[in-house]
């Protein structure tokens, strides 16, 4: 098998294990209500995406979010996606790991791969909906080494 296909795979593969993981959280516990906005589009500036990305994010409970995206990498393309913890309240520690599948032209060759991604930082998102708001240290890891990175989202929670 290729490593095209393998990174397709291993990518899906992420996806489906962050939504079965968020299942088993997002069971109704006793504990605060339930979360009215749960959804939330949001374009990030630089972060996880490199340079530009539109993103949707699901809270699945509480305190675990899942998240996917398209971004605009260099002269090609990429694919965000991540998991979350979060704090209680409408001001939140973020804390996450996730993939960013890319692949990109320099003029001469084709890029292609999967890098490994980080975030830790602040989010606004209100409970019963509105603008949201995410800054933070989203560290990416590939072939090339670490990557110290860093970004901010903006968008609406519904």
């Amino acid at each position: 098998m290729n490593n095209k296909r393998m990174n397709i795979i291993s990518l899906a593969s992420l996806v489906c294990s962050i939504t079965a993981c968020g299942m088993v959280f997002a069971e109704d516990d006793g504990g605060p209500p339930a979360i009215k906005a749960p959804n939330a589009v949001y374009t990030e500036l630089l972060g996880q995406g490199i340079l530009l990305s539109v993103n949707y994010d699901r809270r699945l409970g509480e305190h675990i979010s899942v998240r996917a995206g398209v971004a605009v990498v260099g002269l090609g393309f990429g694919v965000p996606v991540s998991v979350s913890f979060l704090s209680s309240g409408d001001h939140k520690f973020e804390m996450g790991a996730g993939l960013l599948y890319a692949t990109a032209t320099n003029g001469f060759e084709k890029i292609e791969g999967v890098a490994g991604s980080a975030n830790i930082g602040y989010r606004y998102q209100p409970r019963d909906g509105g603008f949201m708001f995410r800054i933070g240290f989203t560290p990416l890891l590939g072939s090339g080494g670490l990557l110290p990175w860093g970004g901010a989202s903006f968008g609406i929670c519904f």
